[in-house]
């Protein structure tokens, strides 16, 4: 439980998504996991700004948030049409 650290040193499970670019339900199951250490203040769920920052540079190599893609988006090439027969 937090104590005598000031609460600025801590974000929301919502606000720390934002910053990682990940969604809350992604947050929360990398907190279930074990892989992001979390608080529980107030009735609250909170995560040290530090360890946001420390999961930050060990899942995003660049630092930078993940980039949503537009729905149905993929990285596979097109398909080709049932029925052409390749030349």
């Amino acid at each position: 439980m937090i104590s005598d650290v000031e609460t600025d040193d801590y974000m929301s499970v919502k606000d720390a998504a934002l910053s990682l670019g990940v969604s809350p339900g992604a947050l929360r199951l990398a907190i279930h996991e074990g892989r992001i250490p979390s608080e529980l203040a107030f009735g609250r769920r909170v995560i040290k700004r530090s360890d946001v920052e420390e999961y930050r540079r060990r899942t995003q190599p660049d630092g930078q948030p993940v980039k949503h893609r537009p729905k149905g988006a993929t990285d596979r090439a097109p398909r080709k049409p049932r029925g052409e027969q390749p030349e």
